[in-house]
């Protein structure tokens, strides 16, 4: 669960770009591809999946074959290469796919050359992020990103929760004997989003041996540059967030929500009994005069009128301790005792207001514990049965 608190806790980061891409996959179907002259033509079939959650969910528990229909015996796609001749599609080839469900896509120079790129599911990761293959179907090379991006480069690329970004448009030369990569430049530091227009760089590859050719000049030197300076930054970055979870947890001192929302979740993670295999429920209420605070104030309500889980923890704060417990006492009060008997509810407060939020909590029935914001929370506390709160 820390893992998927890091991972939340990024996207509020520098970096939080490189997270927030799409990750939805459409169930693989047939695709049929043509060469630029029209006289070669590819069809690939997908190895046949029960759907996309059973794939995925066969994927996470590590078992073979995911998402497999039973008894099904096909473990990677397939492919059937044709060549246009005297007005008739004759096969050439007939073969399966190192793709373990499905190309992305897929290429085809004037000479029947072939190339795939990425692997349905997953982009960017894996051994055969391009695998080109001759005129025959005899495989030439399988490629992963490291084989032909510096690592640093690769670091630097959007990524998502399942791919990494890398891919334009890629093409043959014109004489067919290089096919050639176009790789996204990584965003530059402090750009808005990895979404907006990407630029790309090139680089080329033997279409015949498969062998990189090392890229130069000034298009590759300036994306080296801002590959450089992202992954410095980001490993800044998660320098600095490794400093926080191993540092005494103090509240923050800004009207910002988006720290009391990371503070709630580390405080959760350090002190809460069930930090193990739960999640918290998170509200953090703004100050008085926000644009925000109506709505807010409303979702404070939902979280202790009609909670999604009633058995879980609750996490609470403010920037303003007084105005939050003296919310949560006009909220209380008008609702039914003792809904929230399961609960347990932590709530910011200084020293002086511990007692009045006691008292605020103890109408829900839920346990009350309370997170001083004057003393900073240890790394590894040991707080005994009487120090996690009372009703």
């Amino acid at each position: 669960m820390r893992a998927i608190a890091l991972a939340i806790l990024s996207i509020v980061s520098l970096f939080w770009q490189h997270t927030a891409l799409s990750d939805e996959w459409a169930p693989p179907k047939p695709e049929t591809y043509y060469s630029a002259n029209r006289q070669w033509r590819l069809t690939v079939v997908p190895r046949a999946l029960e759907g996309p959650l059973a794939y995925f969910t066969d994927k996470v528990k590590g078992q073979s074959n995911p998402g497999a229909p039973p008894r099904d015996p096909e473990r990677s796609a397939r492919g059937f290469m044709e060549h246009l001749s005297d007005q008739t599609w004759k096969l050439v080839w007939n073969r399966t796919l190192d793709n373990e469900v499905s190309p992305v896509t897929t290429l085809i120079s004037d000479k029947g050359v072939m190339a795939t790129f990425d692997n349905w599911g997953s982009m960017g990761y894996g051994k055969n992020v391009v695998v080109i293959y001759d005129r025959s179907g005899k495989k030439v090379r399988s490629l992963a990103l490291d084989d032909f991006l510096p690592k640093a480069y690769i670091q630097a690329l959007p990524h998502s929760v399942s791919s990494i970004w890398w891919s334009g448009d890629h093409y043959f030369s014109s004489d067919g004997k290089q096919l050639i990569l176009r790789v996204v430049v990584p965003p530059e530091p402090g750009a808005e989003s990895a979404t907006e227009k990407r630029n790309y760089v090139d680089v080329a590859i033997d279409s015949a041996t498969g062998r990189v050719i090392p890229p130069q000049g000034p298009a590759w030197d300036h994306a080296l540059q801002i590959a450089a300076s992202v992954d410095a930054k980001q490993r800044a970055a998660e320098a600095a967030e490794i400093a926080f979870h191993n540092s005494p947890l103090k509240a923050p001192p800004t009207d910002e929500v988006t720290p009391w929302y990371r503070y709630l979740i580390e405080a959760f993670f350090r002190l809460d009994s069930d930090r193990q295999n739960g999640w918290p429920a998170t509200n953090v209420l703004p100050r008085p005069g926000d644009p925000a605070y109506a709505r807010s104030f409303g979702y404070l309500k939902d979280a202790l009128g009609d909670p999604l889980d009633d058995s879980g923890a609750i996490m609470l704060a403010s920037p303003d301790q007084a105005n939050l417990v003296h919310a949560i006492d006009r909220i209380t009060s008008k609702m039914p005792r003792n809904r929230l008997p399961k609960a347990r509810i932590y709530v910011t407060v200084t020293p002086a207001l511990r007692e009045l939020a006691a008292e605020a909590v103890a109408r829900t029935g839920a346990i009350f514990i309370p997170l001083d914001v004057t003393t900073a929370i240890p790394v590894h506390p040991r707080p005994s049965d009487g120090d996690l709160g009372k009703h």
